[in-house]
């Protein structure tokens, strides 16, 4: 099912063409729902009619009054392309002091019909054995290859090894797609039956207790219990365990009470792992609720060891429900075995016997698991996905049933208060279609469909939460970095959009660690009046950020709603200058009231009546106390200022830094009235004791 309330964690924007959504009456409250209707090759069906659908909720049929048949918008403009503006190359050695980029280039794809669409590749890590799982891996980047430019694809592990908000950046889902590995072990590798306790399991030990039969006897299935002992201690003779009570075989056999020992501990082992798969399922899920659009988990997995308890997976299902998430889930099928005798490890004192039940219990295992991921599937309203061969395939599959959805509403039963829907059944009257919902139905107290629909911050948000780029509002960004009174650093950032876009504007922006966990980010909110005629619109802001690699993301929509939107990488480190830590070289025009303005692009304004320009010097981080004050007659500036394509400066300046506790501050100001237009470069040379430390530049143009 699909709800309404949507906020931030994981998101996807949407264009404001791109939600194809029913008008509701206010005074009509509706439950919301997603169906997916596929044919046999697994491809959207379009063409129905409320008619065609047939829904229960609390298992009574009620109407479907309002259908929309919604579509992925790459589907329908899969050539549309989102361009990430890269950084220019500094010169080598010499550090970058203003670090400007644009959304210019940036395609604003032409969708007229159609949502946005993310996935998520769960891997289930502590599911796969080390050595398992390659194959599917592998697949998965092909697949991740080929989706449309504008989806948006994150990725996150069970185990929380490795996370990436769903993005465009196609490499940063490759990059841990490729270092994906199995983190599950053998619960089975354990003291082998009849061993004193100082002896221990070969790793390839196959045990005497399956997964499977283990969960059995820890459920109480004493039948089981008597096979595994009769196996491992009578070579499989049951007169034994048939004979006596079962307690009093455990309590006068060693081998018998160490099986009875080894199946409740591989049966504790699994459950503990499986509690961790079904809790990371529902974090990732949950993660998701916030997103507008089309949502897909899709979950590559070795299996669950639910057994019996399939209330374990029930959590799983609601949170899809509430969150409005597809799941598709892929297994391999695992190998196996009917001639393979077993291995019935002993301990070396202990006479081995045969284990004729090793390939048994084998095929009972592999069902189990099996079975409780095609169950989550289920569960969830989604598609379970069998892999023989190459998984290849599979993945198309996944890809053509996300391509589309039935988006209905229904009326609920007038005696029903919409908050107490548990259960949801959606049929079509066609043969030959398969029909995929979510049979668990969580209804908000209000659901009037068209309050669906985006609002500008949830748009502003979406694409802050997933760095995506757009083209509708010209952006220029520039960003600096210094180190704050608190010997944290900052990032200043300054944007700067065209006079000819109309206002009022409304600007978020957001910093995200690389590596963070998923749905980490730092955002903020400006709002941006209308400028004095003809001037651009501006905002600065200074983020805090400890040292390390980052993405700034800037968004901004105008009067009208159209949405501008860029995504930069930072590096949040200080450069070396021979003893020293240094700023960015900084510039800014300052205005006729002498008020300096950060400058988020080369050119000058017409309103700049100075240039100025900022370099410090810090102590680096550890250094000595005293250091900077020990070292301050030391220090010299030379600052350039250079006509591009001419070798002769039109400004050279020796500047001794000026001292304040903790910092040696250089700043220059440059009138500009008697500068040629062009392109100017100014650089900071950097010396200590007479001896060359370091060099900064940046690049401004006069017109």
């Amino acid at each position: 099912m699909r709800y309404v309330c949507l906020a931030l964690t994981l998101v996807t924007a949407l264009s404001p063409q791109s939600q194809q959504l029913p008008t509701f009456r206010s005074a009509v409250t509706l439950v919301t729902m997603d169906v997916s209707v596929l044919d046999r090759d697994g491809k959207p069906v379009a063409g129905l009619a409320a008619s065609d659908f047939e829904v229960r909720l609390n298992g009574k049929v009620r109407p479907v009054k309002v259908l929309s048949f919604v579509q992925a918008a790459g589907e329908l403009a899969p050539t549309a392309v989102a361009v990430v503006p890269k950084l220019a190359e500094a010169p080598e050695g010499v550090r970058q002091g203003r670090q400007t980029v644009t959304n210019e280039g940036v395609v604003a794809a032409a969708i007229k019909a159609g949502e946005d669409r993310v996935f998520v590749l769960l891997i289930d890590d502590l599911s796969f054995e080390p050595m398992r799982g390659q194959a599917l891996f592998q697949a998965a980047k092909k697949f991740v290859d080929a989706l449309p430019a504008v989806d948006l694809v994150g990725i996150a592990t069970t185990s929380g090894s490795a996370a990436v908000n769903p993005t465009a950046d196609r490499p940063r889902v490759r990059a841990v797609l490729a270092k994906a590995a199995g983190e599950g072990g053998n619960p089975q590798a354990l003291t082998p039956v009849g061993a004193p306790a100082a002896e221990t399991a070969e790793p390839d030990a196959d045990g005497s207790v399956g997964v499977h039969q283990a969960i059995e006897i820890d459920d109480g299935n004493l039948e089981e219990l008597k096979v595994a002992i009769a196996r491992a201690c009578f070579n499989g003779d049951r007169s034994t365990v048939d004979a006596q009570a079962l307690e009093v075989v455990i309590a006068n056999n060693n081998c018998a009470g160490q099986v009875s020992r080894q199946a409740r501990t591989i049966a504790s082992r699994t459950r503990q792992t499986t509690r961790r798969q079904v809790s990371a399922y529902v974090s990732v899920i949950d993660a998701m609720r916030a997103a507008t659009g089309l949502k897909h988990l899709v979950l590559l997995s070795d299996g669950l060891a639910v057994g019996r308890r399939a209330d374990e997976l029930t959590p799983v299902a609601r949170a899809a429900a509430a969150a409005g998430v597809q799941v598709s889930v892929l297994m391999e099928e695992r190998d196996l075995s009917l001639t393979d005798a077993g291995r019935h490890q002993v301990a070396p004192s202990v006479t081995a016997q045969a284990d004729t039940g090793a390939p048994q219990r084998r095929i009972e295992d592999n069902k189990m698991f099996l079975a409780g991921g095609q169950l989550a599937a289920e569960m969830a309203g989604g598609q379970f996905y069998r892999i023989i061969g190459q998984p290849d395939t599979f993945f198309a599959r996944v890809r053509n049933a996300s391509a589309a959805v039935y988006r209905l509403g229904i009326e609920p039963p007038p005696d029903v208060d919409p908050s107490r829907i548990t259960s949801v059944e959606a049929k079509v009257r066609r043969r030959g279609l398969t029909v995929l919902a979510n049979r668990h139905g969580v209804a908000p107290a209000s659901s009037v469909l068209a309050a669906a629909v985006p609002t500008v911050d949830d748009r502003l948000r979406a694409a802050i939460g997933q760095g995506q780029s757009h083209g509708a509002v010209p952006l220029k960004v520039a960003t600096a970095l210094r180190r704050s009174s608190s010997s944290a650093l900052d990032l200043n950032v300054n944007a700067e959009i065209p006079s000819t876009v109309r206002g009022p504007l409304v600007a978020m922006f957001g910093l995200v660690k690389d590596g963070a966990s998923l749905g980490a980010i730092t955002t903020g909110r400006r709002e941006i009046g209308v400028p004095a005629t003809g001037e651009p619109f501006t905002v600065s802001v200074s983020l805090p950020a400890e040292p390390g690699s980052y993405r700034l993301r800037l968004a901004v929509a105008d009067a009208t709603g159209a949405l501008g939107a860029l995504e930069v990488p930072v590096e949040a480190e200080l450069s070396s200058m021979g003893p020293f830590a240094a700023s960015d070289l900084i510039i800014a025009w300052v205005d006729a009231k002498g008020q300096p303005h950060g400058m988020a692009l080369e050119e000058l304004p017409p309103a700049a009546t100075s240039l100025q320009a900022l370099l410090e010097l810090y102590a680096p981080s550890g250094g000595a106390p005293g250091m900077i004050d020990a070292l301050k007659n030391d220090v010299e500036v030379e600052l350039i200022l250079t006509r591009a394509g001419e070798t002769d400066p039109v400004d050279e300046r020796e500047v001794v830094p000026q001292f304040s506790p903790g910092v040696l501050r250089v700043a220059v100001e440059y009138p500009i009235d008697d500068l040629k237009p062009g392109v100017y470069r100014l650089r900071a040379n950097v010396r200590v004791g007479g001896q060359q430390a370091g060099a900064a530049i940046a690049t401004v143009r006069k017109r």
